[in-house]
């Protein structure tokens, strides 16, 4: 694989990647969402769900069976045969994800930490070895054909 991610929605990071989907570039993101947010009535007098005073935004009920579809079709070992991994903020500043990541020899790629503070910061130069995507990144014009064209370096350097 190119990119794979699989996760449950913990961060609006984590729904943006999963409708970004493409397995014909060997792109797999795979996010199983929030129960609300597939249950949620878009009418306008409640246009989105709430748990406490966190807002989620409600999903088209194809797009979630579309998600829970795709989560279920990948398992996690197949994903940790890639190139690069999401590496995503999550319910709490610590994630297994990123030591998963590493210990597979994938390329971390840090999407949506913005205001996130990655661990040991001030002893890692995390960019020597990681690449790092805004939330706002275009997948298909930006983040796609930068890991596209890095990759062939990459797997002759394996």
């Amino acid at each position: 694989w190119l990119l794979t991610f699989k996760g449950t929605h913990s961060h609006v990071s984590r729904v943006r990647a999963g409708l970004h989907h493409h397995e014909a570039r060997r792109v797999v993101l795979a996010t199983y969402p929030h129960p609300m947010q597939c249950m949620t009535s878009t009418k306008i007098e409640r246009p989105f769900a709430a748990i406490g005073s966190k807002r989620l935004h409600p999903l088209h009920a194809d797009c979630c069976n579309r998600m829970k579809y795709l989560y279920g079709k990948y398992h996690y070992d197949d994903l940790m045969n890639s190139s690069f991994a999401l590496v995503m903020p999550g319910r709490q500043p610590a994630s297994y994800r990123l030591a998963e990541v590493m210990a597979r020899g994938c390329i971390p790629v840090f999407y949506g930490f913005e205001d996130a503070v990655l661990p040991y910061e001030e002893l890692i130069d995390w960019s020597a070895f990681s690449l790092t995507a805004p939330l706002d990144v275009d997948f298909e014009g930006v983040l796609f054909p930068m890991l596209e064209a890095a990759a062939p370096v990459i797997t002759r350097a394996k």
